[in-house]
């Protein structure tokens, strides 16, 4: 495959990743519960571009120039597991040190 090709989808899988970190943080925003849910959305979308720019970066220094099917619905839909993952993530810590 063409790599000319191959960025443009893998922009547009990266934009509709970022609109939905948006539209998820705004949502979160609007919930009065002092922010938690809304440093939940911040925390899942810092997470979330950490791993992206890892996994550039390890293509890159693989000289990897195409992207499978599977790489750009990571890309697109990864942050969805992450936000959903991470409150479970926080009452497991919180269970595990003792404080509920």
């Amino acid at each position: 495959m063409d790599v000319v090709r191959e960025r443009p989808v893998l922009r547009a899988a990266l934009a509709f990743a970022l609109a939905l970190q948006l539209v998820a943080y705004v949502l979160t925003g609007l919930v009065m519960d002092g922010g938690l849910l809304n440093r939940v959305a911040l925390y899942a979308a810092g997470f979330y571009w950490t791993c992206v720019a890892g996994v550039l970066g390890m293509r890159v220094l693989r000289k990897v120039t195409s992207y499978t099917q599977s790489d750009h619905v990571v890309f697109k839909y990864g942050y969805v597991p992450i936000v959903l993952a991470l409150p479970l993530a926080n009452v497991l810590a919180a269970v595990i040190r003792g404080i509920r």
